[in-house]
């Protein structure tokens, strides 16, 4: 009988946190649990004696089995970077008939802002890292034979796009394994667990609309509050899932010359952001950005409309460099095109209040100019386009909507701001999860680092969270 469930933690607070939450939960469901720890495994994290005693305490008391991850070096990792010369070569990489050539491009992709890449104008040593840590992590982990238990139900992953958790995926999957993967919710007091995987939009619109219908049901209610709030936060550039400000990246004191006609807002994506696993990456609507962008430009030309390209300041690397700057730059000086570059401090929200319609390939920002009451269309798998009234998927749809843009029914808007201010399962063993640590059900914030205070002074220390 298959009973056992191999649940991976990270150096990731949250990926730590919510790992052992559902440890815990399995465990009290009469799960026999192992929590695959690689907390140490890229580096000696200096972890908070807080951290580490609530994990000692509480699978002790929930009897759930830890089994630390060190990392084992082979030098198969660095043979076999020997005899690649461009991406298609990484793409069909191999270890022990393991395809982890995804695992690695998502990696690298991520790395540098972009998917977009020549190997030859990337340092070979960040490029050998990385085939270096995936077939590192994949050799460590089989030589543990857990993932070869017999009686292994289950192995739940937080995220899925990071090295280890993808390469524990691959390995789950290729043993006809189950997976699961968990993710951060609407709030740090609750966590979501997906199917397929939070990326994929088929999975998120699924879980809308069971949403929808518990709340008209009577299951859930809804916090009228929270649900404004939300918008409120979007719609004023805060994003309160990812809590970044984007307005930080912007300036809106800064004016740009503006046509003086009807123009429409483009607004474009990273590229950096690719799963690990290609039936993932959903595919709806136009192929690409750049296809999406053409049939616009096309059809704005038609209709004699100005289009203002406005690229994301996530387009680059985080080193600062900006790897798609040859793609972006014919429309430069392109009749009927205003190109605002992902340097310039240029407002995108004064620039959406002004515009006769917006539009995204899949940019999260397309919801944010709903909320300000433009209408906006999506042309690509963005997750805010759950409804038809939302999409632009085709030639004849755009001409349509460029002729007359419409605000969808407000109901729509509604629905995503209430999902995305209330969805997700509380939290049972912790109180809230934050990016700096926890707090526990006893109300202790408990850091997860030592000195984590003095780190957040210094400035962005540490692993991701």
């Amino acid at each position: 009988m298959r009973n056992h469930v191999v649940v991976v933690v990270g150096a990731r607070v949250k990926s730590w946190a919510i790992g052992l939450e559902m440890a815990c939960t399995l465990a009290n469901a009469g799960k026999q649990v192992t929590i695959l720890d690689f907390s140490h495994f890229e580096k000696h994290w200096p972890f908070s004696l807080g951290r580490t005693f609530t994990q000692f305490k509480m699978s002790s008391q929930n009897k759930i089995k830890i089994q630390k991850v060190r990392r084992k070096e082979t030098p198969l990792s660095l043979a076999s970077f020997s005899e690649i010369d461009s991406l298609d070569d990484l793409s069909e990489l191999k270890y022990q008939g393991y395809a982890i050539g995804d695992v690695i491009l998502a990696s690298i992709y991520a790395k540098f802002g972009s998917s977009s890449l020549d190997l030859s104008r990337i340092e070979k040593d960040e490029v050998r890292e990385t085939v270096a840590l995936v077939v590192d992590i994949l050799y460590s982990v089989l030589q543990l034979q857990v993932l070869k238990d017999i009686s292994l139900e289950e192995v739940i992953v937080f995220n899925g796009r990071e090295p280890i958790e993808a390469c524990c995926l691959l390995l789950a999957k290729q043993m006809n394994v189950s997976t699961r993967i968990s993710e951060r919710a609407s709030s740090s007091d609750k966590y979501c667990l997906y199917m397929q995987s939070p990326h994929t939009n088929s999975e998120w619109w699924d879980n809308i609309w069971k949403f929808d219908n518990s709340v008209k049901t009577g299951k859930i209610s809804l916090s009228d509050e929270k649900i404004q709030a939300y918008k409120s936060q979007k719609s004023s550039g805060f994003d309160p899932f990812q809590r970044i400000k984007w307005r930080d990246f912007m300036d809106p004191a800064e004016r740009y010359d503006l046509p003086s006609s009807r123009y429409v807002m483009f607004y474009s994506v990273s590229t950096g952001e690719k799963s690990p696993f290609p039936e993932f990456d959903t595919k709806l609507g136009f192929l690409d950005q750049f296809k999406a962008l053409e049939a616009l430009l096309e059809a704005a030309q038609s209709l004699n409309l100005t289009v203002v390209i406005r690229r994301h300041p996530n387009s680059l690397g985080v080193d600062g460099v900006d790897r798609e700057s040859a793609l972006w730059f014919k429309y430069q000086n392109r009749v009927g095109v205003v190109y605002i570059g992902p340097r310039e401090r240029t407002d995108s929200y004064v620039l959406a209040r002004s515009a006769y319609c917006c539009f995204t390939w899949r940019s999260t920002i397309g919801f944010d100019t709903l909320c300000l009451g433009i209408p906006t269309y999506s042309l690509g798998p963005s997750k805010w386009a759950l409804d038809q009234s939302l999409r632009a998927w085709d030639k004849e749809r755009l001409t349509q909507v460029l002729k007359s843009p419409e605000l969808p029914d407000q109901a729509l808007v509604d629905l995503y701001a209430s999902y995305m201010s209330h969805f997700g399962e509380n939290l049972r063993f912790f109180q809230k999860v934050e990016r700096w640590g926890f707090i526990s059900n006893s109300g202790k914030r408990v850091s997860n680092f030592l000195f984590q205070r003095l780190f957040n002074i210094l400035g962005h220390w540490g692993p991701r969270n």
